[in-house]
């Protein structure tokens, strides 16, 4: 059994739905032709990218083929393909920088905090050494009667104490140190008098203070907010940022000015002194584990490296901060730590209780 059908059948019926069906590139189009090779349809010249394929037994004699009638679109695709390629590289390219760059800096930060530690394993070597050293020979002396009378005998003394003093400060400042850094530093925030815990610190510091001739003054405000603080704690803090006024004050005696105000509902406590100053560069790297401004074992300024890290890890685990600045009165370094106000206080003790159990 065979069917005829004329050619304008065979577009309406089979040609109209065909390209309605396919969804071509812009540029692309079908051309169907019949077993004599007549296009059926609109005459289309281009590129034939798709040469004749037969529609099947069905529909026997028809073949189609794709062409290209606007080569501008294969420009087009070609540049659109080789953008996206160029994104991709230069999207890899910068992940490989930036990769580069945070290894860079992870290795030069390993680097630099093992050169720290050996300089603060030298630092602690000498500051251990001077008063042993010391000590040894007072001890000496002692022990040999080369006394020549009851005074000499009381400074003798004396001095062992204060020597043995700066032993036992060194000591319960690292072992603090390493007690924050593993994270078991006993803080235990309570309501307390900041006017009196800035005073008990004076009062400890006093006889630190007259032995280097250093002048403390203090402006305490009245009717401060209610604070919440590790009272020995704090004292620590508080001990450490006057040894380092006294260390870094003038050479005739340190000027110390201890000021103590609200800040809102929080507290402020600024130690400030006469000396240099810190340079803006090292504002942050003084807080650092290690850090020295100086790095000289010969300089007649003593420390460890560890005592204003130790004064920052106490101030964060009471949810406060401490920064250094220029200080407006005395134009020295200026440090200031703030204590958050009662009610940040509070959750902090609660989340800490907490942890514990």
């Amino acid at each position: 059994m065979a069917f005829f059908a004329s050619a304008d059948a065979l577009r309406a019926a089979a040609l109209a739905p065909l390209r309605a069906g396919i969804d071509l590139p812009a540029g692309v189009e079908l051309v169907v032709r019949d077993a004599q090779g007549t296009v059926l349809g609109e005459e289309r010249r281009g590129v034939r990218i798709v040469h004749q394929l037969p529609f099947g037994p069905a529909v026997p004699g028809l073949t189609v083929s794709a062409l290209l009638t606007d080569p501008a679109v294969l420009d087009r695709e070609t540049a659109s393909a080789r953008r996206l390629w160029l994104w991709i590289l230069g999207a890899s390219l910068l992940a490989v920088i930036a990769a580069s760059i945070l290894a860079v800096r992870a290795v030069m930060r390993e680097v630099r905090l093992a050169r720290l530690k050996s300089d603060f394993v030298s630092n602690l070597s000498h500051e251990l050494r001077t008063p042993l050293t010391s000590l040894r020979m007072l001890v000496e002396t002692l022990q040999e009667g080369r006394i020549r009378d009851e005074e000499e005998r009381r400074q003798c003394l004396a001095f062992i104490a204060q020597e043995t003093d700066r032993l036992a400060t060194l000591v319960d400042r690292i072992l603090q140190f390493a007690a924050f850094s593993r994270g078991r530093a006993p803080i235990e925030l309570r309501s307390a008098d900041v006017t009196e815990v800035v005073g008990r610190a004076l009062a400890i510091f006093r006889s630190r203070s007259e032995t280097s001739g250093a002048r403390i003054e203090t402006r305490i405000a009245a009717d401060l907010p209610e604070a919440l603080l590790d009272r020995d704690a704090m004292i620590q803090v508080l001990l450490n940022l006057l040894d380092n006024a006294v260390k870094y004050g003038a050479e005739d005696g340190a000027h110390i000015l201890v000021t103590v105000r609200g800040d809102g509902p929080r507290v402020r406590i600024e130690v400030e002194d006469d000396g240099p100053g810190v340079a803006d560069r090292e504002r942050e790297l003084v807080f650092e584990e290690f850090y020295r401004g100086d790095d000289s074992l010969t300089s007649p300024v003593q420390g460890a490296g560890i005592g204003l890290a130790l004064c920052r890890r106490i101030v964060l685990a009471h949810g406060g901060r401490i920064m250094v600045t220029r200080g407006e009165k005395l134009g020295g370094a200026c440090f200031a730590v703030t204590l958050p106000e009662a009610a940040v206080g509070r959750r902090i003790a609660v989340a800490v209780r907490e942890g514990r159990n």
